[in-house]
């Protein structure tokens, strides 16, 4: 879905949003696929905005937090997803969010995302441009630090967890 990332981003640019070419698109994580990363370089570099797009390739753990600190937004717009993970990694570092309109991510995000149709970079650009707004992002930010508290902490589900297990045992026994 990251042709239609870079699509989104293009008409965001070329639609007189992005003047003074200050927003950068940081791609981050490593492709499973080695022909579409290429196949991705070749479009940025048709396109001419080899510095305007940016592939991290894949970052470490302890770096996700500090790559998280330095962005003004984080969109994503996966299309295949059991659990929203850096939905609320995001909003837990204080990063307004942007994700496609997958029951998954919605049920994560709830309202503290702005939501689009990932095969649709008409929908991208919108909801860039949306994220240019400082407004918009302090009231994401308010929401999402609000949403993640509805998750509870790593200790918590693993107690859930082991009482779930508990019972099964209990009951099966």
């Amino acid at each position: 879905m990251y042709v239609e990332l870079i699509s989104g981003f293009v008409r965001m640019c070329r639609d007189g949003v992005d003047t003074d070419n200050e927003w950068r698109l940081v791609i981050a994580g490593l492709a499973d696929d080695v022909g579409y990363t290429a196949e991705l370089s070749v479009l940025v570099a048709r396109l001419h905005l080899q510095d305007r797009v940016i592939f991290t390739g894949a970052v470490p753990r302890a770096e996700i937090a500090r790559l998280l600190g330095g962005v003004l937004a984080m969109v994503y717009n996966s299309i295949c997803e059991s659990f929203g993970l850096p939905l609320l990694e995001a909003m837990a570092a204080g990063v307004a969010v942007a994700c496609s309109r997958l029951s998954a991510m919605i049920e994560v995000a709830g309202d503290a995302a702005l939501t689009f149709d990932a095969r649709s970079p008409a929908e991208i650009a919108a909801v860039l441009v949306q994220l240019r707004d400082p407004k918009v992002r302090t009231s994401l930010i308010a929401r999402g630090q609000n949403r993640i508290t509805h998750f509870g902490s790593w200790a918590d589900a693993a107690d859930q967890t082991r009482f779930v297990l508990l019972k099964a045992v209990q009951t099966y026994a």
